[in-house]
């Protein structure tokens, strides 16, 4: 599957060279993997892989309706309720795991009453830890948002970090939808302002990866 998703093969003989040799020389190493419809159900069989390489920490990100994953969105993104689902698996998975570290990017996790983990900011971090900077200097608020708020090469990023609307409006959001009544809106603040925004057309929005109902408490 590796060597298909990147469209090169041997991609994935290559990075477990890579690992065996950062092992050899005890460079502690982290494996990322985007959860999608096409390892949901096995995203676990990489667990003795990474332990086989010494790898201590296994990061699984949610699936970015972005770019080209918007554009394959229907074939390769998980419904709600398949994002419940894996999570609860995840989270078993690393329960069962403890020597490594499992790690998660999405705050709608916060919806899971066995998620109690406290992150630096609540929410999405859009925004608010870091900006992304493309290669003819345009800032925009993460990776996956194509709202420039500047240029590297003509404005004063501090003063766009203090004083962008974009930013403000990103650090103070104003529930819509079903977020408007949700009992536990501040836990996830909406969830991802990326995803909200391509999806349904402003951050401001329900996280299109949210499965709770409108008055639901689950």
């Amino acid at each position: 599957m590796h060597d298909s998703f990147r469209n090169k093969k041997g991609s994935f003989s290559r990075a477990l060279s890579a690992l065996e040799n950062l092992a050899e020389e005890n460079v502690k190493t982290t494996v990322s993997m985007v959860i999608s419809k096409l390892n949901k159900d096995d995203f676990q069989d990489i667990i003795p892989i990474i332990k086989k390489y010494k790898v201590k920490q296994l990061y699984l990100h949610n699936y970015k309706c972005s770019g080209m994953g918007y554009k394959n969105m229907a074939e390769l993104d998980l419904s709600p309720q398949e994002w419940k689902d894996f999570y609860k698996r995840a989270l078993e998975v690393r329960k069962n795991n403890p020597d490594i570290t499992i790690s998660f990017d999405d705050p709608i996790m916060h919806l899971l009453p066995d998620y109690n983990e406290r992150p630096l900011v609540r929410g999405s971090t859009c925004g608010k830890l870091s900006l992304n900077i493309h290669s003819n200097g345009d800032i925009t608020p993460c990776g996956f948002m194509s709202v420039t708020i500047g240029n590297i090469l003509k404005d004063d990023i501090i003063k766009l970090w203090k004083d962008s609307p974009v930013l403000n409006a990103l650090r103070n959001p104003i529930p819509k939808g079903k977020c408007a009544s949700c009992n536990i809106y501040e836990n996830c603040l909406g969830g991802c302002k990326a995803r909200a925004f391509i999806v349904a057309g402003d951050f401001n929005n329900p996280d299109p990866h949210c499965w709770k109902e409108g008055g639901d408490n689950k």
